[in-house]
């Protein structure tokens, strides 16, 4: 970056133009991996839980009493790990196209949920890690 460019951005809060930066309008390929932070949505032990993208595609709860998953409400797709407590209770799913598998209430166990919305149409496949 010239030194120029690196003024402007100082000077007005801009930031220069930089090829690397993706945008949301704009396709591009990715060319590396990247990492993600897993996002902690803590333990559900009531209601109904609905994954949200924008806390991350990647997240884990902890199953500490009967709950709901349900759909996002947007187009996206996602991995919730679920982690059965000693207290875990039946996850009853509501509101999706179509679900494959199932979630058991045995202290320990763990699963992953792979959920895809796209188009108003909505996939759930819940796996076993045991």
């Amino acid at each position: 970056m010239a030194l120029t460019q690196v003024a402007y951005a100082l000077t007005t809060g801009v930031e220069a133009a930089d090829a690397d930066i993706l945008k949301s309008d704009t396709a591009d390929t990715l060319t590396a991996g990247f990492d993600v932070t897993t996002f902690d949505a803590g333990t559900k032990s009531s209601g109904t839980f609905t994954p949200a993208p924008a806390s991350g595609n990647i997240q884990k709860a902890v199953n500490g009493g009967a709950f709901t998953l349900a759909p996002p409400a947007s187009d996206c797709a996602m991995i919730v790990q679920i982690t059965n407590n000693a207290s875990a209770g039946a996850v009853t799913t509501s509101g999706y196209t179509k679900v494959e598998g199932a979630f058991t209430t045995t202290n320990g166990h763990d699963f992953l949920a792979y959920i895809t919305r796209v188009n108003g149409f909505t996939f759930l496949s819940i796996k076993a890690l045991q």
